[in-house]
């Protein structure tokens, strides 16, 4: 149209010149103008859509693919809801923090979600065997990223992803991000705060989930893992609350920081006893010494329950070969324990920053471990004087000399 009205106005310029032809002229090209000033039929506006904050959910993001050929970047959407969604009107918002692309779906490509199904957003093909709807020109970024999901300019779900930001870490190469499956199926929530990007229910896809031939491991359209959730562990087949433990309910009981010869961190070792039943789970390891500290988080996915009166060993290996010969291993640290010889303060402190327990055991002896007074165990302040400690000189139980996970000796 562009183009028409250019040549009308160069035509009328020069039929301008002859004043007795101009008005014929005008009065013969009058529907015409009519015609060309009408844009044509009007164009509906994109149809509303119908989402509440929480009925559509960001279950899985795969933001970084094994480098090859065919590299497709995807995320996961599911109707956690109880009625079918359509999704016409639906803006999806996807890439950096500060420059994220948006796309609106349109009705005529409005894929409709039932009840608890699922639909992978990808820049791929609709036959690559993971697309189930196409956005070519969507670009995930592997850190300081997000993706939301907008209806009527309200967010219906939103998640991050970063080392600055509250979602899960960067992208992982090959491995996607996997909200929970326990949390994908709560709707209706008017906060969109108590359903977007906490760190808590993600975590990344298992080794078990390997779904194309460059080893991408994730679940598109599939049930994700069960991720525990915050202050939870796995006793057996199922999740339960962490039993974290109280200021006096543990007691350190023998260390060995100094196997013979050259250090070896897979070979020190720390025994804890419980008092009352408790599990290790985020307790941290902290080691003291002239304003120095080193520091093992005990992380674990199952539950680590210590019970009242058995001793439990924590150690910088899990493998007897490697640790000294030790059998009855309750953690092992990755990385190993490394433990101060010299005088020091042992700690076990919660995530919170409270000190469950406390030991100053005397300077190492190569070989054996300082085992505390069985008369101690229950003593107020137990293990916190030198006096309280002995040297192991018990042999068999593991290369070196003392009772790991066993009842201590009494000192002379």
């Amino acid at each position: 149209m562009a183009g028409a009205a250019a040549r009308f106005a160069v035509l009328v310029s020069q039929v301008a010149l002859h004043p007795l032809v101009f008005p014929v002229f005008l009065a013969t090209l009058a529907p015409g103008l009519s015609a060309c000033d009408d844009a044509g039929p009007a164009v509906a506006p994109p149809a509303p859509c119908d989402l509440a904050p929480g009925d559509l959910r960001i279950t899985e993001v795969m933001a970084r693919p094994n480098p090859a050929d065919r590299r497709i970047e995807w995320f996961e959407l599911r109707n956690a809801g109880e009625r079918p969604l359509a999704l016409a009107g639906v803006i999806l918002e996807a890439g950096s923090q500060t420059r994220p692309r948006t796309h609106r779906i349109p009705p005529g490509l409005d894929p409709g979600l039932p009840p608890g199904a699922a639909l992978v957003v990808g820049n791929g093909a609709l036959d690559d065997g993971i697309t189930g709807y196409a956005w070519p020109q969507m670009v995930l970024a592997d850190d300081g990223a997000t993706i939301a999901i907008r209806c009527q300019g309200a967010v219906v779900d939103r998640m991050s992803w970063g080392d600055a930001e509250s979602g899960p870490g960067p992208a992982a190469p090959g491995a996607s991000w996997q909200r929970s499956s326990r949390t994908t199926a709560t709707a209706g929530t008017s906060d969109v705060a108590d359903v977007d990007d906490s760190p808590v229910p993600w975590c990344l896809a298992g080794e078990d989930a390997v779904y194309d031939a460059q080893g991408d491991r994730g679940t598109p359209g599939g049930p994700n893992r069960d991720c525990p959730l915050a202050g939870e562990c796995r006793d057996g087949d199922v999740w339960r609350a962490v039993v974290t433990p109280a200021e006096g309910d543990l007691v350190i009981t023998e260390v060995f920081a100094n196997p013979v010869g050259a250090d070896a961190p897979g070979k020190e070792w720390v025994e804890v006893l419980a008092l009352r039943e408790a599990d290790l789970n985020g307790l941290t390891l902290v080691d003291r010494r002239d304003g120095h500290e080193r520091a093992y988080g005990i992380e674990s996915v199952d539950c680590l329950r210590v019970r009242a009166d058995d001793p439990a060993v924590l150690a910088g290996s899990a493998d007897p070969a490697a640790n000294g010969g030790l059998q009855r291993i309750v953690y092992a640290f990755d990385g190993g324990l490394t433990l101060y010889n010299d005088l020091g303060v042992l700690g076990l402190r919660t995530a919170d920053g409270v000190t469950v327990a406390t030991a100053s055991p005397p300077a190492s002896v190569e070989g054996a471990s300082r085992s505390l007074r069985p008369d101690r165990t229950a003593a107020p302040a137990a293990g916190s004087s030198p006096d309280d400690w002995c040297t192991s000189t018990a042999e068999g139980r593991f290369e070196g000399r003392g009772t790991p996970g066993g009842t201590n000796d009494p000192c002379p």
